[in-house]
């Protein structure tokens, strides 16, 4: 959700022209003004912040955010966008077959979120951490491709419930409803109204980095 790759790839079939720094986190740090001039000063460079580490990683889950992310945060960090549980969720749902066990690790999972927010604090303690919901590239339908099944899309509503009360349990984060503010942007729009990258339908396109990057400013209050 927040790593340049994949805005990148679309920006490069949009336009033939190579791009850089242009995920969610990139233009929150720094925006690029050519492409999205709507936001020219407003970002993170011009309110105070002058460094900006980009860890993500592509198909990250918590396992990974825990082991190969947190170790290399700085722990004076004073801001941490937080793009987890999308992955984790389709990790679950591709390897357990029961419906019963997919409930019960989907529980577990929310669970584990405000466990690893609230390890973010202990190695982080004055960081304010953005903890952003999962966007559903379904507008709800659950179905993901035409020819293939539903999936279980309550869960997504549910582990987006998880991040929501871990966020307003703990006085050191920010909500940013992603998945608010891309309902009826997925498969359900056309043209430029669809946020996803055609390539992968739960990857962002530039437009919606650009859209993620403006709810996290949303949230804040930039």
């Amino acid at each position: 959700m927040s790593i340049d790759d994949y805005p990148i790839f679309d920006l490069v079939e949009q336009t033939r022209q190579s791009y850089k720094r242009v995920g969610s986190a990139s233009l929150l740090y720094r925006n690029n003004d050519e492409l999205w001039p709507e936001f020219t000063g407003r970002d993170l460079v011009h309110n105070g912040f002058d460094i900006c580490e980009l860890l993500a990683q592509d198909l990250a889950r918590m396992p990974d955010v825990l082991g190969n992310q947190l170790p290399l945060c700085d722990h004076a960090s004073d801001l941490i966008s937080l793009t987890i549980g999308g992955n984790d969720l389709l990790h679950i749902l591709a390897t357990v077959r029961e419906m019963d066990k997919i409930e019960s690790e989907a529980g577990t999972l929310q669970r584990e979120y405000a466990w690893i927010v609230d390890r973010i604090h202990r190695h982080a303690p004055s960081a304010t951490v953005i903890c952003t919901s999962v966007f559903d590239p379904t507008d709800g339908t659950g179905q993901l491709r035409q020819d293939g099944p539903k999936v279980p899309i309550h869960l997504l509503h549910e582990l987006n419930g998880a991040i929501a009360r871990t966020c307003q349990e703990r006085t050191f984060t920010k909500f940013a409803d992603v998945s608010e503010h891309f309902a009826g942007h997925g498969l359900s729009a056309s043209g430029g109204e669809r946020w996803f990258w055609k390539g992968s339908v739960i990857e962002p396109s530039a437009r919606g980095a650009s859209e993620i990057r403006r709810v996290w400013l949303d949230a804040l209050g930039i």
